[in-house]
């Protein structure tokens, strides 16, 4: 669907939803107007304008088959390397496959899903804002809640990670439906179900555990004045609840993969200047993709300005966001395009943003037909703004990409002997599809890469920066090296040498430039379709697997 399409399509339906919401009878039906339109164009937008599905997600695809399959949550059967980063996103995707769902359809399921339910939960938490004993405010009415929620439906980041096969759209589920069982339990109490929730978000990304803790820390001091037992006694037993739920999942996963931090975090954080330069230039990209800072200041705005409920429940909200993009900052963001780490807190923040920029407007701003216009013209321009962001060529090339990885997977279980190992620089459908033994050469899925010393410059692509050539020339030795890709022609050494002096990936350009992978091995290619898929063979396998090209005859 061309964007264009995608404007006439959608359109109406944000309209009809801000009309329709407005003038619902009762609070509920308008809810359900809101969530509805939204997602809908939510949908329209992610799954038919900008059809992107991840190569990165068939890691935790290929992690959740052998799982299923009896092998272990491992990437190659008998090696334990935690190479994925959601225990709890592999293990929902292996209880679908054990029923009979293919994966990436499972993947998809699961994120229109989840999509769904952080919408609603979006819903809940602007429920909660309404007081009978005060007079009705801009933010009760159903057009802000409109507002947010279309907004979210047509942010770059969710329409593009909200259904990629990543964990991204169960992370902004848990985040924003715990932030709203949080909130509500304040209100009415009972049994701390939002402890569980970000439990399981903590099993789902890294960034749940500081957001938990100064969640913790939140509940013993938001009612501190009025009852300091209380308060400490409610914290305590959030954290008790949240502690029963993960220590368990953590002694296990430390005693199965023997390191603290998954294997993706010893591959892509470091301790330096670098890596924060990086997460200040992420968050700086792509949160102004985002929105990201207006909506920020306006969820400060909120927090000073808002009603009291809705004042302290956009404070708790500003918290847990500005502490999450800060880890995220410290993790030195990501190699990848329209903020995936950033998406989780999008919903939430959006939702606060917009209830602070209303209210400024409703200051502002004399009569409510001005202030419906402004917000409407605000509305508008911040949305074909956000859609148009979705529309970067490099989704037309991941798409392309995914389908030329595909047939190659397929290809190469299909001709090359059992047993042989792949190597590969983009660990997600070939080795999926091939099923055959394979080597992470970025380090992902491999414990010696990613403790391999980094070779970041200002140059390298982050995330991309670990490297052992010795490593992989001495012992790991793989029969078949992935290089050069899909082509109309077979590669020859001379280009694949040339182009790891500039292609950033420390673990190309070392790989190609050492005379001794020339030594091993030879440039050599095997038919696919009207194409060639170019590799590496080792020069000592020729006698049990013949390519259909190689330079060296």
């Amino acid at each position: 669907m061309s964007f264009f399409i995608f404007l006439v399509v959608a359109a109406p339906i944000a309209a009809a939803t801000v009309f329709g919401a407005g003038r619902a009878r009762d609070r509920t039906t308008a809810v359900a107007i809101c969530v509805a339109g939204a997602a809908a164009v939510m949908i329209i937008d992610g799954v038919f304008h900008v059809r992107f599905y991840a190569d990165d997600s068939f890691i935790t695809l290929r992690y959740a088959r052998n799982l299923a399959d009896g092998n272990g949550p491992v990437w190659n059967p008998g090696e334990r390397v935690e190479g994925y980063t959601s225990f709890a996103w592999m293990a929902l995707l292996a209880g679908m496959y054990r029923v009979g769902f293919d994966l990436e359809d499972a993947s998809l399921v699961l994120s229109y899903t989840a999509m769904a339910g952080t919408l609603a939960a979006v819903a809940g938490v602007w429920s909660l804002w309404r007081d009978s004993e005060r007079p009705a405010q801009i933010i009760d009415r159903p057009a802000t809640l409109a507002t947010a929620l279309l907004l979210t439906g047509v942010s770059a980041p969710v329409v593009v990670w909200g259904f990629s096969g990543m964990e991204t759209p169960l992370a902004a589920c848990l985040l924003t439906a715990g932030a709203f069982l949080l909130l509500r339990e304040q209100r009415d109490g009972g049994v701390p179900y939002s402890a569980l929730v970000f439990a399981a978000g903590a099993m789902t990304r890294p960034e749940f555990l500081p957001v938990a803790a100064a969640t913790a820390a939140w509940l013993a001091l938001a009612g501190w004045r009025a009852d300091p037992r209380a308060a400490l006694r409610r914290a305590l037993l959030w954290s008790g609840v949240f502690a029963a739920a993960y220590v368990p999942y953590f002694a296990w996963r430390y005693a199965y993969y023997g390191y603290i931090f998954p294997n993706t975090y010893y591959v892509k954080v470091g301790n330096d200047q670098l890596t924060l330069e990086r997460g200040l230039s992420y968050l700086y990209t792509h949160g102004s993709m985002a929105l990201l800072l207006p909506l920020m200041l306006g969820v400060a705005v909120a927090a000073a300005a808002l009603p009291r409920v809705a004042r302290d429940h956009a404070r708790y909200i500003l918290l847990i966001a500005t502490l999450w993009l800060v880890v995220v900052v410290v993790e030195g963001g990501d190699a990848f395009s329209h903020g995936r780490f950033l998406m989780p807190v999008i919903p939430l923040v959006t939702l606060a943003g917009v209830a602070g920029i209303a209210t400024a407007l409703d200051a502002a701003v004399a009569g409510r037909r001005a202030l419906g216009a402004v917000a409407l013209a605000a509305a508008t321009a911040a949305a074909l703004s956000l859609a148009q962001a979705s529309t970067a060529g490099d989704r037309e090339f991941g798409r392309r990409a995914i389908a030329d990885w595909r047939d190659s997977g397929e290809l190469l279980a299909a001709r090359v002997p059992e047993g042989y190992t792949v190597g590969v620089f983009a660990a997600g459908a070939i080795p999926y599809y091939s099923q055959l033994p394979s080597l992470d050469l970025l380090g992902l899925t491999d414990e010696t890469i990613a403790h391999s010393p980094s070779l970041a410059t200002a140059s390298t692509i982050p995330a991309h920066e670990k490297a052992n050539t010795e490593y992989v020339l001495t012992e790991a030795r793989p029969e078949i090296i992935i290089i050069g890709g899909v082509g109309f022609q077979p590669e020859l050494r001379s280009t694949i040498t040339a182009a790891g002096a500039t292609i950033g990936i420390p673990a190309y350009s070392t790989l190609v430039t050492d005379p001794r992978t020339w030594e091993l091995y030879q440039m050599s290619a095997l038919r696919l379709g009207a194409r060639w898929l170019n590799f590496l063979q080792r020069k000592d396998t020729l006698g049990t697997f013949r390519p259909d090209w190689t330079e060296d005859e």
